[in-house]
């Protein structure tokens, strides 16, 4: 009995005699028969006999066979046969087939069928042929079994020794399916992937052809302790899931560079130093997580002779972070440390020259007298000072703002500018107007940081 289910599944090779694989005509899947022009007038085409055996079929057999006629009909309706006709098989099943009619119209094939569907044939009208396109009637197929159908894959990678990742490598191999008759049968125009590991990152892709093989040459995109072909049954067709790991595989080495490396554009004199970044290979996108390695900061005064001054493991991001005081000015690189064999070293990146910035402070800020009559004088002074590497000196001929913030008020006013003198000191005198607190800026340069005074507050009544 005849029962129909609307399934798309996977299909199996043609193997019967005298099928090949049809190069289908631009119209193939369009319902356009072709160019026709103003005046042509194409002459009919019609299957007269078409017929599918059989329609219900276990999947571990999956043979179909199929057979008709087609003719065309001339100007007074009198129908003939249609010679040399190229008939294909549904383009919704893969792969497409053909086969070639008679002197009579008339033509036979087989299709390896594992799951359910609707089976028709079509004529398809080539480029300024005078027969119209025509389809047979499709005929439902009814298929049992699934998931159990047996199959097997080949699967091989090509060199085998050390290649570089997004070297070329050949990837072949073959799937085939085991017919109830115990033979093995090439599995044609299913997807083949291939993956880093069992069940990784996919690396590759592919589509079997006519015979069940697969494969090509492509970069190979990332080092693998093993690499696993599998075809995939998703849980639909007839057809048993089907993986195969190379017998050798390539010893694939990765590139790796520094990234995203910011180097500080000043050092503090009794400060410390801090640059982030990381170690990238060129696996997949180009960007891969580089591990189980190390990174070494290194300073130099000269940039020839270097001292070891911390080191890191990468973390899970492939990122590090270095830090260290910072002697004085000079340059810095980070030099790869520890790393696998199969790492290529990203070698070093070095800095630009560090120049240091010496820490300034104000000391010996006084504003006087305290307590002040209103209207009288008010004498504000205090030193700026640098640091040198045995303590402080003083930093003379530098600008430095003196500042009013009024009792009760947050806001500091700008009420004069003056030099340091050769021993740092700096001196202004004011009219006395209200209380408040009096301080100076400095707002430093190239060579020396800023920094702000303490407040000294002058009680005026």
């Amino acid at each position: 009995m005849l029962r129909a289910r609307p399934l798309t599944l996977s299909l199996a090779a043609l193997t019967a005699a005298g099928l090949t694989l049809g190069t289908l005509p631009a119209a193939a899947y369009a319902d356009d028969p072709g160019t026709v022009t103003a005046n042509e007038t194409l002459l009919t085409t019609k299957f007269t006999e078409f017929e599918v055996t059989p329609t219900e079929l276990d999947a571990a057999d999956g043979l179909v066979t199929y057979r008709g006629r087609i003719v065309y009909v001339d100007a007074e309706g009198v129908e003939h046969p249609l010679a040399g006709a190229t008939i294909y098989t549904p383009a919704h099943i893969l792969p497409v087939l053909s086969v070639v009619t008679d002197a009579d119209g008339r033509f036979a094939g087989s299709y390896y069928l594992h799951g359910s569907n609707w089976f028709r044939v079509r004529y398809l009208r080539p480029a300024d042929a005078p027969y119209a396109s025509a389809g047979s009637p499709a005929v439902s197929v009814y298929v049992t079994g699934t998931q159990n159908v047996p199959t097997r894959m080949t699967f091989e990678m090509t060199p085998t020794g050390k290649v570089f990742a997004q070297d070329p490598v050949t990837m072949s191999g073959r799937l085939e399916w085991q017919r109830n008759t115990g033979e093995w049968l090439p599995l044609p125009s299913q997807y083949v992937t291939v993956r880093c590991g069992n069940g990784g990152d996919s690396i590759a892709a592919f589509r079997t052809k006519l015979d069940g093989a697969f494969g090509g040459s492509l970069p190979i995109k990332a080092r693998c302790a093993t690499y696993r072909a599998q075809f995939y049954n998703t849980g639909t067709g007839a057809l048993r899931t089907a993986y195969a790991h190379p017998p050798a595989i390539p010893d694939v080495y990765v590139r790796t560079r520094y990234a995203d490396v910011r180097w500080p554009a000043t050092v503090t004199r009794g400060g410390s130093m801090s640059v982030p970044g990381r170690v990238l290979g060129n696996e997949f996108d180009g960007s891969s997580r580089v591990a189980s390695t190390s990174v070494i900061l290194e300073y130099s005064t000269d940039g020839r002779t270097w001292k070891k001054v911390d080191d890191a493991e990468l973390d899970g991001d492939s990122a590090f972070r270095l830090s260290a005081p910072a002697p004085g000015p000079g340059r810095w690189r980070i030099r790869a440390g520890e790393m696998p064999y199969y790492y290529v070293s990203p070698g070093e990146s070095l800095s630009p020259h560090v120049p240091m910035r010496e820490r300034t402070r104000f000391t010996e800020v006084n504003a006087s007298p305290e307590p002040v009559r209103k209207g009288g004088t008010i004498t504000f002074k205090a030193r700026l000072q640098r640091t040198t590497a045995t303590g402080w000196t003083a930093l003379p001929w530098k600008k430095v703002t003196v500042q009013f913030r009024a009792h009760g008020t947050t806001t500091w006013r700008n009420m004069a500018t003056a030099t340091t003198g050769k021993l740092g000191y700096v001196t202004k005198t004011f009219t006395a107007a209200k209380d408040g607190t009096w301080r100076v800026v400095y707002g430093g340069e190239t060579a020396y940081l800023a920094v702000t005074g303490s407040g000294d507050y002058v009680d005026v009544r």
